[in-house]
């Protein structure tokens, strides 16, 4: 091997391993104002019942280079359901569906990321609802990462780097013991998952 080519290839070993070992994920926060839980369950089948969560916060780390590697954590505050109608939400909230005053939080933590294209994966993970804890798959798309549009003219966004991805998933209420008019409600939960960090 002549000593150009031997130089060429300890080049490319390099480069190589800078990219697999030198690969740092961005730690980010939830963009309140830009995240979003969104639900919807069947109502006697006649109707698709929809709503949302209000208040959510959380974090993930993520490097597009290394996108397996990356880790979710969101807690979603149970008594912030709102599906346009208050007494629906107040009974919702109480302890024949969410039992707030029991379990305020539903949890989820990451647990394995899939890449299945060059913009989506499959993410594993754990679902914690009125106290039990199950596992779930979400089907996520990664938006785009680019520092933020607003830098320029506002101070607190400059220098500010934003990740944004979409998430879908259903899960079934019954499994966590939710199991209150089974007939009128469907057990079927679709979730619909906005995120800016």
């Amino acid at each position: 091997m002549s000593i150009y080519k031997s130089v060429f290839c300890l080049l490319l070993a390099v480069s190589l391993l800078s990219r697999i070992g030198g690969a740092n994920a961005a730690d980010y926060v939830l963009d309140p104002t830009h995240t979003s839980i969104h639900f919807r369950v069947a109502h006697f089948h006649f109707s698709q019942v929809q709503g949302r969560f209000n208040r959510v916060e959380g974090t993930f780390s993520f490097d597009p280079a290394t996108p397996e590697a990356s880790e979710v954590h969101v807690v979603v505050d149970v008594g912030s359901i709102d599906t346009n109608h208050n007494a629906r939400d107040a009974h919702m909230r109480d302890p024949t569906y969410f039992n707030v005053a029991r379990f305020p939080k539903a949890i989820f933590r990451s647990t394995d990321i899939a890449v299945t294209g060059p913009r989506t994966g499959r993410m594993s993970g754990t679902l914690s609802i009125l106290g039990a804890t199950l596992p779930v798959i979400l089907d996520v798309t990664f938006n785009g990462i680019a520092p933020h549009p607003l830098g320029k003219k506002f101070d607190k966004y400059r220098g500010v780097v934003v990740a944004g991805f979409s998430a879908r998933t259903t899960i079934s209420r019954n499994s966590f013991g939710m199991t209150h008019v089974r007939g009128e409600k469907g057990d079927k939960v679709e979730l619909s998952i906005e995120v800016e960090g």
